[in-house]
């Protein structure tokens, strides 16, 4: 009679101990310190617990036999038993892990992308510009990381061009202009309804006017909720950059170097040529602004790689409007110079003024009186 014999471990109760067992037509042996004893095949059940590694039980007898054999399965198919076996473990080639690898990146940037989106579009809704403006006042280092330059005359000045500009007083009380210390070429609108101007913008400009466009162009992203929309998304993006194991950059400390989509762009160059029509100003000098601070240099790039339009589009968009006004309103002369002169040179020197009026503080040394 053919039998198959293998060397393993008999569990009964808490003991373990090594022993044999022999399977043959109808039983199995188990032979465990001299003594063996038999069981019916048809009584006990075999599970393969991990690859060749198996486990017989009987649970009348409440025992367990457990052993490792790469063969067993040849023994199992010859005594007609039933194996209860674990899946075979699929081993992925490295070209197909690189490649999931490659695809789950992307994958989960553009999901990143697409929910952040979401998010700001929602709060967007639900946060309006005034509960944004209440909550950023606390807040104020978060917009403006450089000193405020100038005057209470300063102040007057861009106050009064705010109220020309903006048509609905309930605006008013909430955008904010800021004139700061900082010799870069820009302006930019924050969080919270600021709008901040870098004086090294006003060394580049060519005419009071041109600043006019500017403002009315960062007035616009501030009330088409376009600072706080990035705001939102550059915070969202940095949570989920944690939870995928990247570094979060500190996005509340980067407010000025928030950037615009070409959409965003296009509308607050529109809503700015509306805001500048109002005080009769030629929606051309928003884009004479941008080529002084370019100095004339015009993006030679494709524009689908840029977050911003051609300076060409964004002249051209301007100049049709302008032609629009001109051919509805025959005999209409545009005006200049929202900002008169005097505040117009006074805007220029108001850090340097700022400058002197410390140095002066500094210089200013209490006397001692001292007494005879």
């Amino acid at each position: 009679m053919q039998q198959d014999t293998y060397n393993g471990t008999l569990h009964t109760g808490d003991l373990s101990a090594p022993a044999i067992i022999t399977f043959s037509q109808d039983t199995a042996s188990i032979t465990h310190s001299g003594n063996t004893f038999r069981v019916w095949l048809k009584d006990v059940q075999i599970h393969e617990v991990r690859i060749n590694e198996f486990e017989l039980s009987h649970p009348a007898q409440s025992l367990r036999f457990s052993f490792s054999s790469n063969f067993f399965i040849k023994t199992a198919v010859r005594y007609h038993l039933k194996v209860i076996r674990v899946s075979p473990e699929k081993k992925t080639p490295p070209w197909k892990t690189i490649l999931l690898i490659t695809g789950l990146i992307p994958a989960l940037f553009l999901g990143s992308q697409v929910l952040s989106l979401l998010v700001a579009s929602w709060l967007t809704k639900k946060v309006t510009l005034k509960k944004e403006s209440e909550f950023f006042s606390d807040f104020p280092e978060l917009a403006i990381n450089d000193p405020v330059c100038g005057d209470e005359r300063t102040t007057a000045i861009l106050k009064n061009f705010r109220n020309r500009i903006l048509p609905d007083p309930g605006h008013r009380s909430i955008i904010k202009i800021a004139l700061v210390k900082n010799n870069m070429q820009n302006a930019y609108a924050a969080p919270g309804g600021q709008v901040v101007i870098l004086s090294g913008l006003l060394t580049a400009l060519r005419h009071q006017d041109e600043l006019a466009g500017i403002l009315a162009h960062e007035i616009s992203h501030v009330l088409k909720r376009h600072s706080f929309k990035a705001m939102v998304k550059a915070q969202t993006m940095g949570i989920l950059s944690m939870f995928l194991g990247f570094r979060s950059g500190e996005h509340l400390n980067q407010i000025a170097s928030l950037k615009f989509s070409r959409f965003q762009e296009i509308e607050a160059d529109q809503m700015g040529a509306r805001l500048l029509l109002r005080l009769g100003l030629n929606p051309v000098r928003l884009a004479d602004g941008l080529i002084s601070i370019t100095k004339g240099r015009w993006q030679s790039s494709a524009e689908m790689l840029s977050t911003h339009p051609s300076l060409q589009n964004r002249l051209g968009r301007l100049t049709s409007i302008s032609n629009l006004v001109k051919e509805r309103r025959p005999g209409f002369i545009w005006k200049e110079k929202a900002i008169n002169d005097a505040n117009w040179e006074h805007l220029k020197k108001a850090c340097t003024l700022s400058d002197k009026e410390k140095k002066n503080q500094k210089q200013r040394k209490p006397s001692l009186k001292t007494r005879h």
